[in-house]
């Protein structure tokens, strides 16, 4: 053992998904750890006899809360043997056990042995008889019911009555911020502030309506922080409705009555976890069925008790603001209600009234007891004459993605031969009601939408109504758009100082797309700390908020700014599920394939049906029914430094390319090794320049690209080090326009021209002196030629392709005026290349070319007149990459040399131009078959 010191011991129970702590001394036997776990746990086991609690080792590991969740999870599909009672707590762990996990799986007893709990002070005293046999009575279970509902009653008035709670920053702001937020009015849940919650019933949304009048059901589906909950939010506060959530978030946002529910129901008698276990003869077949059925009615029976409860409370609330409004509903009842709903207010020690109601008073009600009671209540018998003939009231399924993975082998289709999971009895008990005036809106993320959709298919509602599925995602895309949001909530005088005008600039760098993203960064911002008439750290909590998602630390802020904070602790919100993608080879081949595009054309990944488990896991949206993409900042940054954590570059992505003739392959190799090699190196350690070699080839060299403001900055994304991540890698260029558009103001890396242009690559780059040039690529790939370099041919064609003087020359063609015209756009474009500085060259413009070549290398010492003569036309400062810093650039890849070869071998092999002994050579040495 280990020394003599207490164990800390993180515990979780099978109706909760928040762990807790107990201290407990290694030599106490695991009877004392139940008795303590009681003890810490009093609401939740008062009526339980802690002996009869059930205690598992797991040791559920996860680095944010959703994987731990999911190991618990896992873990509970397989349980170990329960510990003994008599044994001592060294005999579990030999040693102090590891503080990163969760190391106690508690098990509830059976429902039989429980006595429900008599209930806190402030509220209903309860001494409910375990049910019989034959169920609940009537008259005991509306007895029950009315001794809840009369203490509930109070506390209802009093949240109808008493002023909403707010959140404010600290004492010691100034006046001006204070009053600043007590305007705003920010909702406080758990004494942080709660932007979701926030203005919901005075913001117009005109999808509100499109959804929530909608005469179908509906399926609310797209990736994580997309708005979904805030538009359901809204909609419930113009609409009635109930809100329901398979699973709280991290913000504890709904009752924990389904939930509860759902996890409770593994522990009732007659209960099977896996119905498919022992299928092989047509007996067992019936079986199965039988332990089907037996599942459907455990489970339908407590999400009835769920629903009926609360709709018990929702009459009690009518009738609480009919009484404050003589006989009248209050104003703003459905907004007041929706908060109700999304965090009870008598959550006080844990207590939720939707649950104690569904798991108390109703706890043995069923059969025609929980039919009976059902058909005293509806939006009519509630509401009255307010609720019109052809209103809608809303049964609202929020985070479904946690019943669409939960008891998956539990239940069947309508065939009785495919699983499927809880979420289709929680759907068959909400549409197959008689309620015709009830609507019915499902959302969530982290699904598989064929899994969710099938199970949809296997509840046909009785008015034969029928899903229809929806696709929103929130509008960060516009940089106006979000800069309204946060200066909603963000001091004027803040946001109008230097640090303020460039938080500006960097939120929509790094967060722009799904709002979720703003707007759990400013309650981050919020809940920091504060000077006296702004946040003290936005830029570093900023920072801190985006390695939390991607593992990474911005390098993008002002270093003098940022010293000037003070320091702040780790974020941790976790980031995109990489568990569950790492063990999906489909996936990661799309996600590489997707973002080598991006980095060498420009594209932003795109993809069909097939791959909704990226928008599952957090990482792509939905455009609409069948099309996903990754657009935002953080995803992609993401991507590249899971991939460069997993060791994997992505020029073996190149290789995907070769068989495909018309991709400019070499280009985009040529393009990744000078991003590599372009980040502060001298340009002459890079390149081997044609005499005479100007002066400033001994400078070092940044590839830049402008910012939002049209300023230079940094550019690299190739290597995993970011330095403003809302900069395009590359785009493809057309017309002229375009590339007089990228010189003047693109947000890209490079631009690949029109062939038309010349040059296959343009970028610029950022000198040690300050001074700005463009760089002219042409890469050529060719085997045949002299013994090691490109023939005088091809070497002339690639040099005068570079000459500026060459530039779109082809294009002037037709009449006088035609060709007036053209060469008009073209002497703009050339004029951009000084824009940003005077010539400081021995040429016109600042240009520097550059010839990458391989195999055969490019000569400018051709004794051919063509080479010689193109030489002297023009004296713009030219350059070889040389073969070695060409590899150098793949320099992470095993055999760099051996994988450009096998690259020149592809490409030429289409031309008919390999050396086939030189290719079985090659193919020999790389043990691969080209």
């Amino acid at each position: 053992m280990d020394g003599t010191s207490d164990y800390t011991i993180f515990c979780i129970t099978q109706t909760e998904d928040v762990p807790f702590s107990v201290e407990i001394a290694p030599t106490a036997t695991v009877d004392k750890l139940k008795e303590m776990i009681k003890a810490k746990n009093q609401i939740d086991f008062a009526s339980i006899d802690a002996r009869k609690l059930t205690l598992y080792r797991i040791d559920a590991t996860g680095l944010t809360r959703k994987e731990r969740r999911e190991a618990v999870q896992a873990a509970q599909e397989n349980l170990p043997d329960a510990l003994d009672p008599v044994d001592k707590l060294f005999k579990v762990y030999s040693s102090t056990p590891p503080a990163d996990m969760i190391h106690i799986f508690v098990q509830h007893p059976p429902l039989a042995s429980v006595t429900p709990p008599n209930r806190p002070g402030d509220l209903p005293q309860l001494n409910i008889t375990p049910p019989s046999a034959k169920g609940t009575t009537y008259d005991t279970a509306t007895s029950l019911i009315k001794i809840f509902l009369v203490e509930l009653n109070e506390k209802i008035e009093s949240f109808l009555t008493r002023p909403r709670q707010c959140w404010m920053p600290p004492d010691s702001v100034d006046e001006e911020t204070r009053q600043f937020y007590a305007n705003l009015n920010i909702p406080s849940i758990n004494e942080k502030p709660s932007l979701l919650t926030h203005n919901l019933d005075t913001e117009y949304n005109p999808n509100v309506d499109d959804l929530f009048r909608a005469k179908q059901h509906q399926i609310v589906c797209n990736t994580s922080g997309a708005g979904k909950t805030r538009l359901l939010s809204e909609g419930l506060s113009r609409y009635w409705g109930f809100y329901f959530v398979a699973t709280q978030d991290s913000n504890g946002i709904g009752s924990r009555d389904l939930q509860s529910m759902i996890d409770i129901m593994p522990s009732i008698p007659g209960w099977t976890s896996n119905i498919f276990k022992h299928r092989s003869e047509e007996g067992e077949m019936r079986a199965n069925k039988e332990s089907h059925a037996t599942n459907e009615r455990i489970a339908s029976t407590r999400i009835s008790r769920v629903l009926l409860a609360r709709w018990l409370i929702f009459e009690a609330f009518v009738n609480v603001s009919k009484k404050l409004n003589k006989g009248n509903l209050g104003e703003g009842l459905r907004h007041d209600w929706l908060l109700f709903q999304i965090h009870p207010p008598v959550m006080d020690n844990g207590f939720d009234p939707f649950l104690a109601l569904a798991d108390g008073c109703l706890a043995g009600v069923d059969g025609d007891v929980l039919r009976t009671l059902h058909l005293q209540v509806g939006p009519k018998k509630v509401l009255g004459s307010t609720f019109k003939d052809q209103d809608s009231f809303v049964y609202v399924l929020d985070e479904a993605q946690a019943a669409g993975s939960q008891h998956t082998e539990a239940f069947v289709d309508v065939s009785g031969e495919v699983s499927r999971p809880v979420l289709r009895p929680i759907i068959r008990q909400l549409a197959e009601s008689d309620r015709r005036d009830v609507k019915i809106i499902v959302s969530g993320t982290g699904f598989s939408l064929e899994l969710f959709k099938t199970a949809l298919a296997s509840s046909v509602s009785k008015n034969g109504t029928s899903w229809e599925t929806v696709y929103p995602i929130g509008d960060f895309t516009s940089k106006k758009n979000q800069l309204t949001y946060i200066s909603r909530y963000l001091p004027p005088s803040f946001l109008c100082s230097p640090s303020g005008d460039h938080l500006k600039d960097r939120s929509y760098e790094w967060l722009r797309g799904r709002p979720r993203l703003t707007a759990r960064f400013l309650e981050e911002v919020l809940r920091g700390a504060w000077k006296k008439d702004r946040p003290a750290s936005p830029h570093k909590l900023l920072n801190a908020y985006v390695h939390s998602l991607t593992k990474f630390t911005p390098r993008d802020c002002d270093i003098i700014q940022l010293n000037e904070e003070p320091d702040v602790k780790a974020i941790d919100i976790g980031g995109f599920e990489w568990n569950k993608i790492n063990r999906d080879p489909k996936l990661l081949s799309a996600l590489s394939i997707g973002l080598y595009r991006y980095i060498t054309r420009g594209q932003y990944p795109l993809w069909k049906s097939g791959y909704e488990r990226l928008v599952e896991y957090g990482l792509a949206s939905f455009i609409d029914r069948e099309t996903m993409t990754i657009s935002e900042p953080i995803a992609l940054v993401s991507i590249v430094r899971h991939f460069k954590s997993q060791g994997l570059s992505l020029e073996y992505r190149i290789t995907e390319d070769w068989q495909d003739r018309q991709r400019p392959v070499f280009e985009q190799t040529t393009l990744i090794a000078l991003t590599k090699l372009l980040q502060g190196a001298r340009l002459d350690d890079v390149l081997q320049f044609h005499e005479p070699k100007p002066t400033w080839a001994h400078c070092t060299a940044q590839i830049v690209t402008r910012t939002f403001s049209g300023q230079f900055k940094d550019f690299d994304l190739v290597t995993g080090e970011p330095i403003d991540p809302s900069a395009g890698i590359a785009i493809s260029a057309k017309e002229i326009e375009d590339v007089q558009n990228w010189l003047d103001n693109g947000r890209a890396g490079w631009c690949i021209p029109p062939t038309s242009m010349g040059p296959d690559l343009l970028a610029w780059l950022r000198l040690g002196d300050d001074k700005f040039i463009l760089l002219a690529v042409q890469a050529k790939c060719y085997f045949s030629g002299n013994e090691k370099t490109l023939s005088a041919n091809v070497t002339t064609e690639a040099i005068e392709s570079l000459l500026p003087t060459k530039y779109f020359a082809s294009l002037v063609t037709g009449g006088p005026a035609m060709q007036a015209k053209t060469q008009e756009k073209i002497n703009s474009m050339l004029s951009a290349i000084n824009g940003p500085c005077q010539a400081f060259t021995s040429g016109t413009y600042n240009i520097l070319r550059v010839v990458s070549a391989y195999p055969l290398q490019a000569n400018f010492g051709s004794p051919g007149k063509g080479v010689i003569a193109v030489l002297k036309s023009d004296d713009h400062a030219l350059a070889l990459l040389p073969h070695d810093s060409l590899i150098s650039g793949f320099s992470q890849t095993p055999d760099a040399k051996d994988f450009l070869d096998l690259l020149a071998i592809a490409l030429n092999r289409g031309r008919g131009k390999v050396d086939n002994e030189a290719e079985n050579d090659q193919a020999d040495s790389m043990d691969v078959d080209v």
